[in-house]
């Protein structure tokens, strides 16, 4: 058999295709049935504890410390070994005939400055 052309003219086109992108939309999922825990907060005032002490003012007066001068001078006098005894007789007529001098020179150079002299030894 034998075909033979079709009669007439054919017209062939493509048509016209418009394709887009579809939109996703996706909302992740939490496993199960999942929810916040409940939180319970409570507050108060703070609290403040106070307590006062009352000190007392103690005034304390103190004197400076007297000044004291080491002095040293030679007397004409013979030396006994009575006046290396600050306990003896001799030691203690020596001692107050030499303060009663130099308290007597001492206060009128000083005035009230001036304390008291006060013999140590004899050597």
């Amino acid at each position: 058999m034998m075909t033979s052309p079709p009669s007439g003219s054919i017209m062939t086109a493509s048509p016209t295709v418009h394709a887009t992108q579809p939109t996703l939309h996706t909302t992740p999922s939490l496993p199960g049935n999942v929810t916040a825990p409940q939180v319970t907060a409570t507050s108060s005032a703070p609290t403040i504890a106070t307590s006062t002490t009352v000190l007392e003012a103690t005034t304390i007066a103190t004197s400076p410390p007297e000044a004291k001068i080491k002095l040293g001078f030679k007397m004409e006098q013979n030396f006994i070994s009575e006046l290396g005894n600050k306990s003896s007789p001799q030691f203690k007529s020596l001692s107050d005939k030499v303060t009663t001098a130099l308290d007597d020179v001492y206060t009128r150079e000083y005035g009230i400055r001036f304390i008291k002299s006060v013999v140590s030894s004899f050597s």
